[in-house]
């Protein structure tokens, strides 16, 4: 299987843009048809959107002379303008959403124009496993107990993020936002070690909005009580190491996911880690010819991503009750015929653990799964080009 796609020949990366930007079309079709039914996962759709569009606005302007002429070209114009008319429709419903929290973020990081900014893969500090795990001791010691990670605990934690905004900020700190005052409870469960699935593309989630939505400041003064005189690198320095390392663990899972057949319980799962770690981290590894191939065969007729006969899953398929993860999977059993059940690859380490809300649309979709997957293929797209 291919993995390097710098290294894919020309004509390969070709036909792929133009099969995932017929995808894209139909995806964003669909997403404009249902904007007006959507309020369950509102925040997280309107997020993938916006993530989507500044994916595709970074190709743009970094490989002009993209792969795919101009069919691909125009299909993404017309996809970016179904996903245009969504916003508003999808901002409107805000007033009608039990979910919307006045404070919540989530959805409104980028609006001003930020864009994701991809990390070098290549680890920069010696040693930082061991301090990582010594300082998550210590700092459970302190605290006495971590956050389970569940919807309403990430929704807290990410709530603590917002945009940046020149005009509020405190110029006595340095810079620092106001609007990034994030607690020590939500920052020890954000930079737990060794978790998995979506407890794991959580973590990811914050500090990626955090880095590039102006709370960098303030992860760093986090970074230097966390850390204490364990680390002596700059303190600026430790919120990219920490998304590389778990981007390299959201990759091992990945490949867990796709070593048993890509489940119906971990295909959601599987594309938000694509789409995050790929827009978080130079890693053309979420994007093989393979793996691009297998998301688009999942598209339902109606353009959407769900099922129509989900195999193990209830109407909430992504919700976690049960502490099983990949603690005791090791790397020679992922290899093996006798991996782990279809239910351990999306279950989180703590209990009671739920992934973000989803709801069902028509024609058998998935509302959430739908976002992440239009998410997925823009940054493949940017992969593609280049």
């Amino acid at each position: 299987m291919v993995t390097n796609l710098n290294r894919m020949e020309a004509a390969v990366k070709s036909d792929l843009s133009v099969e995932v930007a017929r995808t894209m079309r139909r995806l964003s079709s669909y997403i404009l048809a249902e904007s007006n039914n959507i309020f369950n996962a509102l925040d997280d759709v309107l997020f993938c959107i916006r993530m989507s569009k500044d994916q595709l606005n970074q190709r743009r302007v970094e490989t002009p002379q993209a792969y795919g002429g101009v069919e691909v070209e125009e299909l993404l114009l017309e996809a970016e303008a179904d996903l245009d008319a969504a916003i508003q429709v999808l901002q409107s419903n805000y007033k009608f959403s039990p979910n919307f929290k006045k404070n919540f973020s989530f959805a409104r990081t980028l609006i001003n124009g930020e864009s994701i900014h991809r990390l070098d893969p290549a680890f920069t500090i010696a040693g930082f496993d061991e301090i990582w795990h010594t300082a998550f001791d210590i700092n459970l010691r302190k605290e006495g107990s971590v956050i389970e990670f569940t919807t309403g605990a990430s929704d807290l934690c990410m709530s603590q993020i917002q945009p940046k905004n020149v005009s509020d900020v405190d110029q006595e700190f340095s810079g620092r936002s106001l609007y990034c005052p994030v607690d020590e409870p939500c920052w020890l469960m954000t930079t737990r070690p060794s978790t998995h699935a979506y407890y794991l593309t959580h973590q990811l989630l914050f500090l990626l909005l955090g880095q590039n939505g102006g709370c960098a400041p303030d992860f760093e003064a986090q970074v230097r009580r966390y850390f204490g005189t364990l680390l002596e690198a700059d303190a600026a320095s430790v919120t990219p190491e920490l998304m590389r390392r778990q981007c390299r663990a959201v990759l091992d899972d990945a490949k867990r996911i796709a070593k048993l057949g890509y489940p119906d319980i971990a295909k959601d799962l599987f594309t938000e880690q694509g789409f995050l770690c790929g827009a978080a981290v130079n890693m053309p590894e979420f994007f093989s010819p393979d793996w691009i191939r297998t998301i688009i065969s999942w598209q339902l007729p109606s353009g959407c991503y769900g099922f129509e006969h989900p195999s193990g899953i209830g109407i909430d398929f992504r919700s976690m009750v049960e502490e099983k993860s990949f603690d005791n999977l090791s790397e020679s059993e992922a290899d093996s015929d006798e991996s782990s059940s279809v239910e351990d690859i999306t279950r989180v380490d703590r209990p009671g653990a739920a992934a973000r809300r989803e709801q069902v649309m028509s024609d058998s979709c998935y509302a959430h799964f739908t976002a992440v997957t239009l998410g997925y293929f823009a940054v493949a797209m940017r992969y593609l080009a280049e």
